[in-house]
Parts: structure tokens; sequence; C-alpha cells
């Protein structure tokens, strides 16, 4: 089954808890992109490798800028990502052993 491509304010959640999936978010913003999000940083995030983090790092903030998506606060950034994992749950993308894994490995 194919991952979800999280919204961008997922990801704006995981940057403000300081989990940020940089190797993952080239393809969201490729992903974003054609689903109508365009800026020059989210093209210039989504034309960046994997094995780019540092690029990656330096312009997630901006690339989700052109997406309209700040950064939130921290309290709104655990309840927009525990949202988004009930989400994957819910919809089959996730199963409950990935579930309780993710949250394990955010709280360590």
């Amino acid at each position: 089954m194919p991952a979800e491509i999280p919204a961008p304010a997922a990801a704006a959640a995981w940057i403000a808890l300081d989990l940020s999936p940089t190797s993952d978010l080239p393809l969201w913003a490729a992903h974003w992109l054609a689903d109508g999000e365009d800026g020059e940083h989210l093209r210039h995030l989504a034309g960046l490798s994997r094995s780019e983090p540092r690029e990656v790092h330096d312009v997630q903030e901006a690339a989700l800028a052109d997406c309209r998506t700040p950064i939130p606060a921290v309290a709104d950034a655990a309840e927009a990502a525990f949202t988004h994992l009930a989400r994957l749950f819910l919809n089959g993308h996730l199963s409950e052993r990935g579930l309780l894994n993710d949250l394990h490995s955010d709280c360590v």
C-alpha cells in the first residue's frame, strides 16, 4: 500500500517538533507542486535529493511559506502530528504496531 503524502501543515508540525523527516521532504514538495502549490523555494525543495539533508533543512521553512503554511507553536504542532498519525491509521496506511512504533520513536 503506498504511503500517504502529508499535507504541508503536517510537515510544518514535524518541523516545529524538531522531528522533520528531511529525507522525505523533497518528494512531498513535488507532490504539493502537483497538487497546485507553487513558489520558488517549494520548487527548489522538490528538486533536491534526499541525500542533501543540510540543503533540505535550509529551505524547508521557506518552502512551507510558499504553501502559506507557517511553522506552528509546539502545542499546535503536537496536535497536528497526532491527528496525522491517526488519519494514517484510520485510512489503513499505518498498522497498530506502526502507530505505536511512530508514537514511541517520536516520544523518546
